[in-house]
């Protein structure tokens, strides 16, 4: 019988190293032990159905049908490997991956809930909970310099309820050139003991395997168990309400160089800059959904320039090649590229112009004002009071019908997160933003930042109603009630009101 598992036990390790999926902090093992177990092989098994899963919702033109037999069949088998060792964790947190692809926003939530619960047992069970440690992966920003936004909330939450539990971080220090900016971790290490000498670590590793915190939740904010982007947009929430200060301040010699640097490409100390972000496809793979053209924000950055600012052009050697503009610098093709020099860009810029992808948190953690253009998904919207963003919208590919709002801002549609979900699953087709619409919230910033903002009695209806939507549907999972912290753009609400009038005839009780 050994004999015959073992060559699937071993295909499952295979395919773990090949499709390159990290699913637990600090190294933890997909299998517990060395010899196979009928949980282990189980979960092995489910494990390939969920590769087969990553595949197909990868591709446009799938039949829906095979998606979701693919997933039933991965949640069963992980259901197999529960029976048999019904702590583990792996097994929980790959079923619960499925059903976040697949929008199944209850039974996500309460697979997480069921991790929290086997990691506290454990952690209870081993006594590992008396240490007062609270350790976190190094690898969300060793792949990935977005994911820093899950360490922020982390930290802002431990802030807010005195919670004294030291935060560590191991990794060996062979690692360092691994990390996607080293110069952030100096920033990060007020706030989370490192640890990178290997026999230290070899020895608290088997203890942080249960007293983690992980990207993808579960993290719990006021006895709720959250996902991330909900539990930070509920944490930054209370923040705001504080008047906190933000965790980053940009240190002396990061300023007084990152200054020298801007005189050299022309921008002296009395001017102001913004960073532009925008998604392509060469550092991360192609994600349409994620991506716009460069062509639509160049109204946005003249509407800057005429007001006196510079646009820097954020990314990496991988992107576009940017025309000469006046008063742009094009940072990502340059040659002047540092990882500190990141960082300062972030943290000095007037504010912060993205996409959906992750470098706009790196501003965030500095306090500055951001707008999010072209985004999806929309229950990932975690941002502050002063932030503002605009949705892709969306249209059904068969009948070519726009989704309203509230479509848009609720599971499944709000969970989607793959070309393939988008299109195979949920038959929506993405529409990028205007040019307009995209120069329309870039002044709308300006103006706030410059005191020039003014809003209608209908724009203030319009953003209560959806304000009210985002909190009645349910756009942050797991909290239900409360609604986005930041703003719509104005003109973005105003253009598109017309997928406001569902909700906005309930409220009203007109007739139809």
């Amino acid at each position: 019988m050994k004999k015959l598992l073992t060559p699937i036990y071993k295909t499952g390790i295979f395919l773990l190293k090949r499709i390159k999926i990290t699913f637990a902090p600090l190294g933890l093992l997909i299998f517990r032990t060395k010899k196979p177990t009928l949980a282990s092989i189980y979960l092995s098994q489910g494990f390939i159905q969920f590769g087969y899963l990553k595949k197909l919702i990868a591709q446009s033109d799938v039949k829906k049908l095979d998606i979701i037999d693919t997933a039933k069949k991965g949640i069963k088998l992980f259901d197999l490997a529960l029976k048999n060792d019904p702590l583990n964790v792996n097994a929980l947190r790959l079923k619960m991956k499925i059903y976040f692809i697949m929008g199944d926003s209850i039974n996500f939530l309460n697979q997480l809930k069921e991790i929290h619960r086997a990691k506290l047992s454990i952690s209870l069970e081993r006594k590992t909970d008396k240490l007062g440690l609270r350790f976190i992966p190094p690898y969300p920003v060793m792949k990935t310099i977005g994911n820093s936004c899950v360490y922020e909330g982390y930290f802002k939450a431990q802030i807010l309820s005195g919670n004294k539990a030291k935060h560590v971080m191991m990794f060996d220090r062979k690692d360092w050139p691994s990390f996607v900016n080293p110069h952030l971790m100096t920033y990060w290490s007020q706030y989370v003991k490192i640890i990178d000498d290997p026999v230290t670590t070899k020895i608290l590793q088997p203890i942080s395997e249960y007293q983690s915190d992980e990207d993808g939740g579960p993290i719990v904010v006021d006895g709720q168990v959250l996902p991330t982007h909900s539990a930070l947009a509920l944490i930054q929430k209370y923040w705001d309400q504080e008047n906190r200060p933000p965790l980053f301040k940009l240190k002396t010699w990061d300023r007084e160089r990152g200054r020298k640097e801007l005189k050299n490409i022309g921008i002296d100390d009395n001017d102001w800059f913004v960073c532009l972000h925008i998604r392509e496809s060469g550092a991360k793979g192609d994600e349409p959904f994620r991506q716009a053209p460069i062509e639509d924000y160049f109204l946005a950055i003249k509407s800057i320039t005429d007001r006196g600012g510079w646009v820097i052009r954020m990314g990496d050697p991988s992107m576009t090649p940017w025309p000469k503009m006046s008063h742009v610098f094009d940072y990502a093709c340059s040659s002047i590229r540092k990882d500190w020099l990141d960082v300062f860009l972030c943290g000095a810029c007037r504010f912060f112009i993205g996409t959906s992808s992750g470098l706009y948190t790196v501003a965030h953690n500095f306090g500055r004002p951001i707008v999010q253009t072209n985004y999806l998904p929309t229950s990932s919207i975690y941002l502050s009071r002063q932030d503002l963003f605009i949705p892709k919208l969306l249209f059904n590919k068969t009948s070519k019908i726009p989704l309203t709002f509230e479509e848009i801002m609720q599971p499944p549609v709000s969970m989607a997160a793959s070309d393939g979900v988008f299109a195979s699953v949920l038959g929506l087709s993405p529409i990028n933003n205007t040019s307009e619409e995209i120069m329309e919230v870039v002044i709308e910033m300006l103006d706030k930042l410059d005191g020039k903002f003014q809003e209608s009695e209908e724009d203030i209806y319009l953003q209560k109603q959806f304000n009210s939507l985002t909190a009645n549907v349910g756009t942050l999972i797991g909290l239900k009630g409360i609604p986005l912290n930041c703003r719509i753009g104005k003109e973005f609400l105003h253009r598109h009101k017309d997928l406001l009038e569902v909700i906005m005839r309930k409220n009203t009780n007109s007739p139809d």
